[in-house]
């Protein structure tokens, strides 16, 4: 989630993975408008443990106004 907001690309890069560091582990990340110029992005982690498919998801805003003047 740092990299995305750091580089601003919530928008662009919508699903991942972890390479060969973390095989098995996949991400998708959501980015929603919000009141005053926020933007809500959720990114939600998913793998399989024990045959089921599992998942934690995070979710922070960021100022789509101070993003745009950098």
């Amino acid at each position: 989630m740092n990299l995305l907001v750091s580089t601003g690309n919530w928008s662009s890069a919508t699903t991942g993975d972890f390479g060969n560091e973390h095989p098995g582990y996949g991400w998708t990340c959501q980015s929603a408008a919000r009141d005053y110029g926020v933007q809500e992005i959720q990114v939600t982690v998913t793998w399989q443990e024990h045959g089921r498919e599992r998942q934690v998801s995070l979710s922070t805003m960021v100022n789509n106004n101070a993003t745009e003047a950098q």
